[in-house]
């Protein structure tokens, strides 16, 4: 359940189109030529007769043009048919997108994670319309045991739970052998038939600095249930909140850290592994300067569902304080998450980056770099940028109570001072300088 999950909420909780791939070799080349001859008085009448007869033609076939244009809204963006039901082929380009087609985020990593579930995993978003996202994949799904969906939706069965049976193969034949329809899941779990899925899009609760995080409400199509489902990332300092996600708790306690790397046979004991787990990978991918990600789900009832919309085509039609609004919509839905995974991405310097920091160092210029990223990711990337260097003194300073942060400034300053090397700080030329990072 969390696999499927983790690479749904890849595919599905974005803000990424699908555009026409442009390319210039397409361009016709005798067209181009034909511009460039001459023009003779024969010619300039020719084309004085040819424009009237253009300009009738256009007035004749506008009514036309404009209806086939009406039709074809939205064709690019899903680049599917889906007449009577059926879907063609859409291929598959460099990046995961549809064939001839290339997919257009507004965040490079939103582009790697699309990208990423697509050409690695399958699950390859095709585009988006009126209707919703359309998602071509070759996976099973657990949602098409009709029993399992039941479960769910009546709540009882929850995404912990079904996450804890489905990690062991025991406990997931159990689950599709709860009828004996599930009989012909069995069969699409060991085949690799195409399919295409609707989700219709109920709601998208934009990222926010406040937040650190995005998430979509989707609902999941006729055959696999048609579930309100929530799919939602963000940092892990949002995510890993003990508000917001129902196992965040155990992070923060003590006595299960001996549990770390552990399975237990015990449900609960196995779910806090994993949870402890995933920070520990976190901290790893932190490390190696490689940009993090938290992902989680919320499965609600349609009761849950149906309040929930009201308050959010509230706030979305709200003429004053619109913003906040929205942001209490998106606060009161972002909870009670379970998480399915994180992900890492590294964020490439462009060419001469460390090289023109280094050069702006030796001019005197002082520099400051504010980042949100994690401690440990912002360490890793000042010293790839030359920022820090290893003959730097580099002090770190917490989040803290106020009084002691500002006495750990002072105790470094005094330290200078006694060493008699505050003179030598204040020279913007030196190379070799303490730094402190927030």
């Amino acid at each position: 359940f969390n696999a499927e999950m983790f690479l749904r909420v890849m595919s599905l909780c974005h803000t990424v189109v699908v555009e026409k791939e442009f390319d210039p070799s397409h361009i016709d080349r005798d067209e181009t030529k034909e511009k460039k001859k001459k023009k003779t008085p024969f010619s300039k009448i020719s084309n004085l007769f040819s424009k009237k007869n253009k300009k009738i033609e256009r007035d004749e076939l506008s009514t036309v043009a404009s209806s086939d244009a009406s039709e074809n809204i939205g064709s690019e963006a899903s680049s599917v048919s889906e007449d009577n039901g059926d879907e063609k082929d859409v291929g598959m380009g460099p990046d995961g997108a549809p064939l001839g087609y290339v997919y257009e985020a507004e965040s490079p990593d939103e582009g790697a994670l699309v990208s990423g579930a697509s050409a690695t995993y399958g699950f390859q978003f095709v585009g988006r319309n009126s209707s919703g996202m359309l998602l071509k994949c070759t996976s099973p799904s657990l949602l098409k045991d009709q029993e399992t969906v039941n479960m769910l939706r009546d709540g009882k069965l929850t995404p912990k739970d079904l996450a804890g049976k489905t990690a062991s193969p025991i406990a997931s034949d159990e689950i599709m052998q709860a009828t004996d329809s599930s009989r012909s899941l069995e069969g699409d779990m060991n085949g690799t038939a195409t399919r295409y899925e609707r989700w219709e899009v109920l709601a998208i609760n934009k990222f926010d600095s406040d937040r650190k995080r995005m998430s979509v409400l989707l609902r999941s199509p006729p055959e696999l249930g048609s579930l309100p489902i929530l799919f939602c990332k963000g940092a892990d300092s949002s995510m890993l909140d003990a508000t917001i996600c129902d196992d965040g708790s155990y992070l923060f306690k003590n006595e299960i850290t001996d549990a770390l790397g552990t399975i237990s046979e015990n449900e609960e004991d196995w779910q806090i592994s994993t949870m402890l787990g995933i920070q520990a990978h976190l901290g790893d991918f932190a490390s190696e300067g490689l940009r993090t990600l938290v992902l989680g789900v919320r499965i609600l009832t349609e009761e849950e569902c149906e309040s929930w919309l009201k308050q959010y085509n509230a706030a979305s039609s709200s003429i004053k304080n619109r913003s906040k609004l929205l942001t209490d919509a998106a606060l009161a839905i972002e909870r009670s998450l379970h998480i399915v995974g994180a992900t890492a991405i590294e964020d490439k310097l462009q060419k001469g980056v460390p090289e023109t920091i280094h050069s702006l160092e030796e001019a005197g210029i002082k520099l400051w770099v504010l980042t949100g990223d994690k401690r440990e990711t912002a360490i890793e990337i000042g010293y790839s940028t030359n920022v820090l260097t290893p003959k730097m003194h580099v002090t770190e300073i917490a989040e803290g109570p106020e009084e002691g942060v500002k006495i750990l400034i002072a105790s470094e300053f005094m330290k200078l001072v006694k060493q008699g090397r505050l003179e030598e700080y204040q020279k913007s030329s030196l190379v070799e300088k303490k730094t402190f990072l927030f």
